[in-house]
């Protein structure tokens, strides 16, 4: 496929290259507003999408959960691993050298994380629909009883085991944290967090008035409430345990929550 190549060359960079080491100039700083985008991307909320639209995007994930690992990572054994282990590495909290998420990087990596796996599913899977995103404000508080949760198998058993839905019983090898031991996907609801996407936190955010600002903000705040709002696989792994922040995308829900990033981001430059 025309994108594989690309693919697997980005991966390897985002789990090998920590970004703010590369060279730049004040050159490369300034708007380029002379560029065009003809064929834009279009995010959608998840609830928008029709039943036909959601198997669609499911079935896509399930594509790279049954796909053979290509980059041959340490504990990979699906294409979709090769996603979740570049988290893992570059989340490298014991040894003090996360690379993504106590930086001034924060949103620009995780844009482009969103980024590479959208030309996954597309071209390796064949997705031809709307990436939709998780709209975690209208469920904020709420969120074991959100429509979103139970079209992708609910809060689990009284375990936390997904036992239904499209990725009922999966099974993952990646983690918890920087282990790599199988078991059965699993989640914590923790409606705490959950709150914490909340309209009155999304204002807050919004109303930052520096980068510095926002980004704290969005960090202790609207992010947390998707990591523990959904909660399991490591629960012991401090505040960061889609459980844990190493391997949460093993949860297949990370990325809808990702995908709102440049809505915010661009909300608060258009605002200030």
């Amino acid at each position: 496929m025309r994108n594989q190549f690309w693919c697997g060359l980005c991966i390897i960079f985002l789990a090998s290259t920590p970004l703010h080491c590369l060279p730049s100039s004040e050159n490369n700083l300034h708007r380029r507003n002379s560029a065009t985008c003809p064929n834009p991307s279009v995010r959608t909320s998840w609830s928008n999408l029709s039943t036909s639209e959601k198997r669609a995007y499911q079935a896509s994930i399930t594509c790279l959960l049954r796909a053979p690992s290509q980059m041959k990572y340490p504990g990979a054994v699906s294409r979709y691993d090769d996603l979740v282990y570049v988290h893992q590495r570059q989340s490298d909290y014991p040894n003090g050298r996360d690379e993504w998420h106590v930086t001034g990087q924060f949103l620009a990596v995780h844009r482009m994380y969103c980024f590479i796996f959208e030309l996954m599913i597309r071209d390796e899977c064949n997705y031809r629909g709307r990436m939709p995103y998780w709209d975690e404000q209208r469920d904020a508080g709420n969120f074991r009883n959100s429509e979103f949760l139970r079209d992708f198998g609910g809060p689990g058993d009284e375990t936390g085991r997904v036992t239904q839905g499209p990725f009922a019983n999966l099974e993952i090898t990646l983690g918890p944290g920087f282990q790599n031991v199988r078991r059965t996907l699993r989640r914590q609801i923790n409606e705490t967090a959950s709150a914490m996407a909340g309209r009155q936190y999304y204002q807050n955010l919004l109303a930052q008035t520096t980068f510095a600002s926002f980004l704290n903000e969005i960090r202790h705040y609207n992010h947390i409430a998707g990591h523990h709002g959904v909660g399991g696989e490591s629960p012991s792994l401090h505040r960061y345990a889609m459980g844990n922040l190493e391997t949460n995308l093993l949860t297949t829900l990370k990325f809808l929550g990702l995908a709102p990033i440049d809505l915010k981001t661009v909300r608060n430059i258009c605002t200030h």
